[in-house]
């Protein structure tokens, strides 16, 4: 009996050490386990810290380019201010060249033609003055048709430099100029 209980109490011992030994084996894996998550979430609170420093330098960063955004828009709109402003400048100032190219144009141009017609008609009343009275009447008519022509052509270039001006959009321009050909013409 003794030996029978010998050998239980031999039995148990070895269980209860074999037992020992799995929750002690058990034990040491649950302990490297702790110890891995443990690090794991050490990494990630490490990893979360990171994450909210660069998302916060990230924000600042976005709100200075913001503002960066909103100045550039500002600086935009004077600089487009400034050349509408130089490009009115510079179509009034076209303006005014046209103006007077046009109107140094057309007073060329009368004047040549008033020239050589006149040095024509000149020698020609010359003649026919010399001539009777039937010759004069024909140099009356050629003379009242020579400053009808003149006046046409004083009114087509009107029109010509009206319509120039108004196809640069300067229609008050247009009319300004033909008003004053017309008092530089009759005075």
């Amino acid at each position: 009996m003794v030996a029978n209980a010998r050998r239980e109490i031999d039995e148990l011992r070895a269980k209860v050490q074999t037992d020992s030994s799995v929750e002690q084996i058990q034990i040491r894996n649950l302990a490297d386990e702790l110890v891995r998550k443990t690090q794991a979430l050490e990494q990630s609170e490490a990893a979360r810290r990171t994450d909210e420093e660069l998302l916060g330098r990230l924000q600042a960063q976005c709100e200075e380019l913001r503002a960066q955004w909103a100045a550039a828009e500002v600086q935009l709109a004077e600089v487009e201010d400034r050349n509408r402003r130089a490009a009115d400048g510079t179509q009034e100032e076209l303006v005014v060249w046209v103006d007077r190219c046009l109107r140094s144009y057309a007073h060329w141009e009368v004047a040549t033609r008033e020239r050589v017609t006149l040095r024509e008609r000149g020698m020609r009343v010359t003649a026919l003055m010399a001539g009777d009275r039937r010759c004069r009447r024909r140099v009356a008519k050629r003379l009242e048709a020579f400053l009808s022509r003149s006046r046409d052509t004083i009114a087509n270039l009107e029109a010509e430099v009206t319509k120039v001006l108004r196809r640069l959009g300067l229609r008050r321009r247009g009319d300004e100029w033909t008003e004053g050909l017309r008092t530089n013409v009759l005075s």
